[in-house]
Order: structure tokens, then C-alpha cells, then sequence
């Protein structure tokens, strides 16, 4: 157990408990993302945390948090996670062993002390077995890149029509070529050559056979899901029709599984987009002291308040300042039919909230009209900021403001579009605003959260 229970066996936990409660180590969020990105690894926990100094937006806690997933990170399956451990320094060795007991991928961080028994072990299984899955996670990325090339030159695609479609994926390709990858992994067991694909007559059965075999493997329903779209691809790169590859047999297979990955409708309560408006409001006051997590997560706040851009959007934006002070906003929206997008932001009578007055300042303290640089550069890493770097910056900000329950930064569309609603704007003002194709629908099932009780109590009135 990592917290106290008494017992006079349990010393490891009584020692623990009499240190500082508030955690005792934290690594800089900046270089941890620098090397997570180096690493290719993307954690999903950070187990021996609080709310303070998490470094993921799922922890576990020494102490009792209602934000906490568990009170004992050590009784957690890290198996079936990829867990963030940085464990007070006499939870080491146990931290080790439990690593080495369930086989998991894991990012931990420790002193390099290669005295101590604990840091020998560590110095031994990064000679033996470095990051061996990391490695894996690698070499299936190549694999599946390799693989669907391979398909395509068969059918007598040239390297430059072939790199042209896997252009057009964008960032999803990054996802495609690792589950083909498991996908050869699969393929390779059952000892055939991947020649046959082409010539497969029911490739819909070696479709449901293959999820049969994730699911033996304990993949989560988004890992099945994504595994299913990437293959289906693959098929189609190697000449087999949709119709045979997706029939109504594999649909009811999936029917399932896709049903755990759809968002429950709730009527749950949203927080005011105007507790971090007025947040930002002040910050303005004092740029000078803002660290740059701050600057990037108020000047994104400003600006996604205003437009309901998704994160990703914003950062491969560019922006230019027009003759009348307005700026606009030039970026490219993947998701859904792939189009470019322009916003135009004009200044607003309230200048210390407005994106106009943030992405001035933003470029004035980064010095990137001189340096010629991306938008979003940093000066401490001298790099762009990165999706997870600007995703903890923006959750620092809403931290700070007192926006409660730590929602996802996609929330800002939700409060933006329930004010335009309670503001009264119409259905196809706030369409074009939140660029929707029917609000009504997107509300129901996404944004649907306070306007119900005031329905009600007006439908109440006799």
C-alpha cells in the first residue's frame, strides 16, 4: 500500500506519511513534455500525485481527493495503463518491481543513483531491456508505414502518388501506420505473406476474426475502433471493395463497441465562459509576471472564446494584423471535410479580454516577427508548442480562474455557444458562429447542460 494504514509491518507507508503531504518532487511540466515527445510516449496517469503537481490530467493521491482516480496508485493495474511514476523515494524499489511483475510500459522517473540497490536494478533493465516497448511501439510505427506502401506500389502507385495520399491523412496517418503495424504483428502469427491480402474472398471474416483477437488481447473499445478504420484502409490500398470489406455482419459486430465510445447524454451543470473571461481580464494587468505556460494558455483562452476553433486548429494557425487593427486568422480544419478556415478578429470595447490585444502581446513578448518563427514558439525550449504543452497550459489557467471538476478544454465551445444561447441569438446566428451545420442537434447531444431547468420552470408557470 503507498498510503499509511497501521500495523507495525507497514514502515514503508508510517515513513511516508511523515513527509510533506503536498508531494516533495515535481519535474519542470516544460522538460518533461520536451522528453515525452522525444520518447514518443503520451501518459495517461501520473500515479504518485495531487492536484497541484499532476502532471496528467488522470492521478492518483497520497492523500484523499475527490479528483483523484485512487488513494493507492500502487494498487492500480498499470498494465492497462501507461502510467507516469515518480515515486517518493522509498516507493522506488516497490515501483520497480511492480514494473517489472505486470510487464507495462511506463515513464519513471527517479534519482540516478546507481549506489543503491534500486538504481543498480534500473541501470541493469536499461541494459538489458531499454525501453523495449517504446522500441516496439517504433519499429510497428515502420512496420505499418511499410506495409501499406508496399500495397500501393503492387497496384503500380509511384513513391510520389503514394507519399500525396498519405499527405492527405495529416495527423491521422500517425495513428494508421501503428495499427497496421499490429495489424502485420496479427498477420505474421497466423504464417502467411502479406502478397494474400489482395487475394482474400471474405476479407469482412478476417475482419471480425481480427477484432476476435483484440479483444482476447484486452484492447479498449477506441483501440478496436481505430484498428477497424486503419485496416479497412489498408484493404482498400490493396484493391479489395468497401462493400466486402464493411458488411452488415462486421456492423453488428462493432455495433457494440462503438456504443461504449459514444458520450452519454447528461444534464449536467457548465461553467460560465465569463469566469475566464474576467480571469484573463486581470491577467492583462500583469503580463510582465505571466510565465509563458501562462501567456499561451490566456492568449488560447482569448482566442477559442471567440471563434470555438478546437485546440489543434489554433495551433497550425497564422495569424496578420490588417490596416484597421483587426487580425486575422488563417488555419486548416481537418476534422470531418478538409477545409481552410479564415477569422477575422476585430477589437472589442473590453481590449483586455479580446484576441486582438492577446496575440499582440503573445508576439511582442516572443519576438517572432524578428525571428521569423511559428506562431506558437517558445522561447524556453527555443521549439513550437506542442499539443500536450499547450493542452496543461490552457487546464493551468482554468485551474487558476476556479473552473471546477477539471473539464476538457473542448468545454470552451460548450460555454461559448450556451451563452450566445441564453443571449438569445438565433439558431442561425449561432450556426454560423460556432460553424455548426445544426446547433440543435450538436447541442442535444454535447452542449446540452443548463438550459433544461429554465425550460422547465417557465413550462411551470400557469
Amino acid at each position: 500500500s503507498a498510503r499509511h494504514v497501521p500495523g507495525k509491518e507497514n514502515t514503508v507507508a508510517d515513513s511516508l506519511s511523515r513527509l510533506e503531504t503536498s508531494g516533495d518532487y515535481m519535474i519542470n511540466p516544460e522538460i518533461l513534455a520536451e522528453a515525452l515527445d522525444q520518447l514518443q510516449v503520451r501518459p495517461s496517469i501520473d500515479v504518485f500525485a495531487n492536484r497541484r503537481n499532476r502532471q496528467c490530467k488522470r492521478f492518483c493521491s497520497l492523500i484523499a481527493d475527490p479528483w483523484a482516480v485512487k488513494q493507492d496508485g500502487l494498487s492500480l493495474a498499470w498494465n492497462k495503463e501507461v502510467p507516469l511514476i515518480h515515486p517518493p523515494i522509498p516507493l522506488i524499489q516497490r515501483s520497480l518491481n511492480k514494473i517489472s511483475n505486470e510487464g507495462c510500459l511506463a515513464v519513471f522517473i527517479h534519482p540516478r543513483w546507481t549506489a543503491q540497490p534500486c538504481g543498480r536494478q534500473n541501470e541493469k533493465e536499461k541494459k538489458t531491456s531499454a525501453p523495449r516497448l517504446a522500441v516496439d511501439l517504433n519499429t510497428r510505427r515502420k512496420e505499418g508505414e511499410k506495409v501499406f506502401k508496399t500495397e500501393l506500389e503492387q497496384r503500380g502507385l509511384n513513391e510520389t502518388s503514394i507519399e500525396r495520399a498519405i499527405c492527405g491523412w495529416h495527423c491521422i496517418w500517425r495513428r494508421y501506420r501503428q495499427r497496421i503495424g499490429q495489424f502485420k504483428e496479427y498477420w505474421d502469427k497466423s504464417g502467411r505473406d502479406l502478397i494474400e491480402i489482395k487475394d482474400l474472398k471474405d476479407p469482412e471474416v478476417e475482419m471480425i476474426n481480427y477484432i476476435d483477437f483484440l479483444i482476447e488481447q484486452n484492447s479498449t473499445p477506441a483501440n478496436i475502433v481505430e484498428n477497424v478504420s486503419a485496416i479497412i484502409t489498408l484493404f482498400k490500398a490493396a484493391g479489395l471493395s468497401e462493400q466486402k470489406i464493411y458488411g452488415k455482419i462486421l456492423k453488428q459486430v462493432l455495433k457494440r463497441t462503438r456504443a461504449k465510445l459514444k458520450k452519454p447524454i447528461k444534464e449536467t451543470t457548465s461553467y460560465s465562459i465569463n469566469i475566464l473571461l474576467k480571469f484573463i481580464e486581470l491577467q492583462a494587468d500583469k503580463l510582465q509576471t505571466l510565465t509563458e505556460a501562462q501567456f499561451l494558455g490566456c492568449t488560447f483562452i482569448s482566442i477559442m472564446a471567440f471563434c470555438t476553433l478546437r485546440m489543434v486548429v489554433v495551433l497550425r494557425a497564422d495569424v496578420y494584423q490588417n490596416e484597421d487593427n483587426s487580425w486575422n486568422i488563417n488555419t486548416s480544419m481537418w476534422k470531418g471535410d478538409d477545409t481552410n478556415a479564415e477569422i477575422t478578429f476585430r477589437p472589442l470595447v473590453k481590449q483586455s479580454i479580446c484576441p486582438t490585444f492577446w496575440l499582440s502581446k503573445w508576439l511582442n513578448r516572443t519576438e517572432r516577427q524578428q525571428l521569423d518563427k511559428p506562431l506558437w514558439w517558445l522561447k524556453r525550449t527555443n521549439k513550437p508548442a506542442t499539443e500536450e504543452f499547450t493542452s496543461k497550459s490552457i487546464h493551468y489557467v482554468m485551474e487558476q480562474a476556479g473552473v471546477e471538476n477539471n473539464p476538457a478544454v473542448t468545454s470552451f465551445r460548450a460555454a461559448s455557444i450556451l451563452k450566445a444561447f441564453f443571449l438569445g441569438f438565433s439558431k442561425i446566428a449561432i450556426d454560423r458562429f460556432s460553424r455548426h451545420s445544426d446547433s440543435s442537434m450538436v447541442t442535444l447531444k454535447s452542449y446540452d447542460k443548463n438550459n433544461n431547468d429554465e425550460v422547465r420552470k417557465e413550462i411551470s408557470k400557469l
